[in-house]
């Protein structure tokens, strides 16, 4: 799920940057909480709240509140923010292994866009496998303690949120499991919606796997905001509204910016836009206005950068007589009721300076 992996989409996102696994941040945590234990344990329930989204790099703090040898609640924090609450019951176990589960990492996998209405009534089921190696190097002690067929349940978990249910746009809200003495049965996780609340888009489902069962609630978030073709806008103004300007778009590979520098070479402008990150949108956007019968060209461009852009970074013949200004920093950055001198001042160094 590009969330996770992709800067560049994910920054299309309600977070702007890309975000940790919900399951890798639980998985870690447990990690934690086992690693100076020797005895083998099992799993007998599970729950955890994802009350924030952890970013990628950010530092996380373990805050163990309460332990026993039955029970552990466990908060994870970021800059003081409750990112997941993670309260786990576990017991001794005799045996390590349980069921066998494919030694080897998920395939065929395609991450599903679903829209709300696909939603009701969704069911399903994902192969269940566990690399084995690969999470010896990542969860050393998880693997030594608990059975290996309950990661590999706990760790299907991202996939039905991320890749099946809701798919692509999904946030993963909290999870609710409960593990008994699994039977040989087929290694497989089984899913079933019980509910979608239109209002909130919240997709409430159950899931069941060999001894597991458990409830799950992810949110179906709103797709990325795609801007209209250039053909299509170019119906909007007079093709010669803005015969005359040589214009400089600042921030004009998305958003505002790409319908701005789109509206204006429709209208007659030869257009420059500016790019920071989006390098193929901002070329997708040239091509674009070229085959519509426009002038445009795109270069790069980082407003808090040292260098102010100069006459050698235009042909001889581009000489800007309008601007248009539309360089942002991630505006979801600041933490509720809290003042950042920090952020004050990037915002200033956007818009002000």
């Amino acid at each position: 799920n590009p969330v996770h992996l992709d800067p560049l989409k994910a920054r299309r996102t309600r977070f702007g940057y890309p975000v940790v696994h919900g399951a890798h941040a639980l998985l870690w945590a447990l990690e934690t909480l086992v690693s100076t234990k020797s005895d083998l344990l099992k799993l007998v329930s599970l729950k955890t709240f994802f009350n924030q989204p952890i970013r990628v790099g950010e530092t996380v703090q373990f805050m163990l509140e309460t332990k026993d040898d039955a029970c552990a609640e466990i908060q994870l924090l970021t800059e003081n923010e409750h990112a997941a609450r993670i309260i786990v019951t576990f017991s001794k176990s005799v045996n390590k292994g349980y069921l066998s589960f494919p030694d080897s990492h998920p395939s065929g996998l395609k991450c599903l866009d679903r829209k709300a209405e696909q939603l009701t009534n969704a069911s399903g089921s994902l192969a269940l496998c566990l690399n084995q190696g690969e999470t010896a190097r990542r969860f050393p002690s998880l693997i030594r303690v608990f059975p290996s067929c309950q990661l590999a349940e706990v760790m299907a978990l991202t996939r039905l949120i991320g890749m099946e249910c809701p798919g692509l746009h999904s946030i993963f809200s909290d999870l609710d499991l409960n593990f008994s003495s699994p039977h040989d049965e087929t290694p497989r996780l089984s899913y079933e919606v019980l509910s979608y609340d239109s209002r909130i888009g919240l997709v409430t489902q159950n899931v069941r796997a060999p001894g597991m069962t458990g409830t799950l609630r992810a949110f179906l978030r709103s797709p990325p905001q795609l801007q209209g073709k250039y053909i299509e806008l170019s119906e909007q103004v007079w093709s010669d509204e803005f015969l005359g300007q040589t214009a400089l778009v600042i921030g004009g590979s998305r958003g505002l910016g790409e319908v701005t520098g789109k509206l204006l070479a429709a209208g007659g402008a030869r257009v420059a836009i500016s790019y920071y990150q989006g390098f193929d949108e901002a070329h997708d956007i040239v091509e674009q206005i070229k085959q519509g019968g426009g002038d445009a060209t795109c270069l790069a461009f980082n407003v808090l950068g040292p260098n102010s852009l100069s006459k050698e970074d235009f042909e001889s013949y581009w000489t800007p007589t309008h601007l248009y200004y539309f360089a942002t920093p991630m505006i979801f950055q600041g933490k509720k009721n809290s003042f950042s001198s920090e952020l004050f001042q990037k915002f200033c160094d956007y818009y002000v300076s």
